[in-house]
């Protein structure tokens, strides 16, 4: 008996130990917690200072951080993200109430692994101008900090 109550304790672990394996949240389950919308994304842009208010921004790093952020999301420019792509179409066709990260758009256009790689090679840019807009404004603020980016944005 105690034989068989061992093996059922020991399936009962492993089935509940798969269960919550399988159930762990990423960070991109995490993007739509706190749902923003683009009206509300519109208000928090509003209230970052102008490149023009920003010291640091006449900096030639800044300014090579920002043109080769601009050639990768602008379809003018270059081949961006079918994201940036999609994410434009539903701004023009949509109205302020849906939420900017709907079906990961923001995220995949502005926020993914190369846009933050691109932002993350110049401090002034990432802290003033990146961060405040693409990732805190969109409510993705969990890619302002570390492990995410080597910059303290507090500062």
């Amino acid at each position: 008996m105690n034989k068989g109550l061992l093996l059922v304790s020991i399936f009962t672990l492993i089935s509940l130990t798969t269960f919550l394996i399988f159930q762990k949240k990423s960070a991109k389950d995490l993007l739509n917690i706190s749902p923003i919308t683009f009206e509300q994304f519109v208000l928090c842009f509003s209230k970052v200072p102008q490149i023009t208010e920003i010291q640091c921004a006449t900096s030639e790093g800044f300014m090579l951080t920002s043109n080769e952020f601009t050639d990768y999301i602008t379809p003018l420019n270059s081949k961006p993200p079918q994201a940036c792509i999609d994410l434009d179409n539903l701004q023009k066709q949509s109205t302020t109430q849906f939420y900017i990260n709907q079906d990961n758009l923001f995220f995949s256009c502005y926020a993914n692994e190369t846009a933050r790689r691109i932002a993350n090679n110049n401090e002034c840019f990432f802290k003033n101008f990146y961060a405040p807009i693409y990732l805190i404004c969109s409510g993705l603020d969990i890619y302002a900090y570390p492990p995410y980016t080597k910059f303290d944005i507090k500062n």
